[in-house]
Formats: C-alpha cells, sequence, structure tokens
C-alpha cells in the first residue's frame, strides 16, 4: 500500500513513550515483569490446585494468563497493549489476593506488596501517557497498597483463604518478590538501552 520506507508510524496502540531507548526499557520491563508474573502464577496455581483451592488456583491461573498475553503483546511490539491489560489484569487479580490475605496474629498481609511495583511499574511504562495512566494509576496503586497494610480488611473465610503455614511461607516469596521486582524497574528505569 506504501511505497517501501514511506510506511507512517505505527498507530499509538502499538507505541509507548517517545524515544526510542525509552521503548526498549518499556519493552524489556513487559517481557521480564511478565515472565516473573508467569512463573509466580504457575508455581503458586500448580500449588494451590495440589492443595485443592480452587478460587486460589483460578486467580493465579489468570495471573498466568494476562502474564502470557502481555508477554505476547511485547514481543510482538504491541507495547501499549501489553503495559494497559497488564498492569489493568493485575491490579484486578493483586487487591484479589489481598482480600484473601487478611492478616493473622501469627502472620501478616504480604500480598499488599506487590501493588508497591506495580506502581513504580506504571511510573515507567506510562510516562508520556494522558492522566489516568500517568497518575491516577500509580497513585490508585500505591492508596489500595496503604488500604490493605493498614486495615484486616478481606474475606476471613478459611474455605478461601491459605493454610496459615502456606501463608508463613508466602510471606517470605511475596516480599523477597516484590523487592527483586522494584530493584528491578528501578535497574530498568537507569539502563542505557
Amino acid at each position: 500500500m506504501f511505497p517501501k520506507g514511506s510506511a507512517p508510524n505505527p498507530p499509538p496502540w502499538r507505541s509507548l513513550g517517545t524515544s526510542d531507548k525509552h521503548k526498549s526499557r518499556v519493552k524489556m520491563l513487559l517481557v521480564c515483569g511478565s515472565g516473573m508474573v508467569m512463573t509466580l502464577g504457575a508455581g503458586w496455581g500448580s500449588y494451590y490446585v495440589l492443595q485443592a483451592k480452587w478460587l486460589l488456583a483460578t486467580m493465579d491461573i489468570g495471573m498466568t494468563a494476562a502474564g502470557a498475553l502481555a508477554m505476547w503483546c511485547a514481543l510482538t511490539d504491541r507495547l501499549r497493549p501489553a503495559a494497559v491489560l497488564g498492569i489493568h489484569a493485575l491490579l484486578a487479580v493483586i487487591t484479589g489476593f489481598c482480600m484473601l490475605d487478611v492478616p493473622l496474629p501469627q502472620v501478616p498481609r504480604s500480598a499488599h506488596m506487590h501493588l508497591i511495583t506495580l506502581a513504580a511499574a506504571c511510573v515507567l511504562l506510562f510516562r508520556g501517557e494522558r492522566f489516568y495512566l500517568r497518575l491516577v494509576l500509580p497513585v490508585a496503586c500505591f492508596a489500595i497498597a496503604l488500604l490493605f497494610a493498614g486495615s484486616s480488611l478481606g474475606v476471613s473465610d478459611p474455605m478461601l483463604m491459605p493454610p496459615p503455614q502456606t501463608r508463613a511461607i508466602g510471606v517470605w516469596i511475596n516480599n523477597l518478590t516484590c523487592f527483586l521486582a522494584v530493584g528491578m524497574v528501578l535497574w530498568i528505569m537507569q539502563a542505557d538501552v
């Protein structure tokens, strides 16, 4: 349709950011983040299937699927849909996990830590976007994290929640992966790619 070399710029839904460096950082974050999400989702999903915790298994499988979709979009240079769909899907799933991660006397809540990572990722991913994606979404991630950090809001049904011994291990896994992911986001923000 267009003579060779004269094709128009890609439509806005295919790109994200204003410079090639920024697009490279966005793609790197989406690929690395999606890989981490798929790994965690598949691991926890498999565990919860074996434990017959079907709601948690379904949520983890959904998280894995969202990670796979975001990975596919990123690898095919559909960066904006990867970012927008991925962040919103993760916000919904993580908030759901927070509702089932009610603190116990011997086990603190930890799922909300991932919302901090999500907010940091929003800052990088949506740097050149409009108000909602650039400001509202990361502030919402921080606000929801703060709400769960300072309250016992959630569903306390033992049939839906992970068992306390699993949650005790989960606290360490959630905190470790959160700190690794925040470190990854900060490193990618500064990467000279």
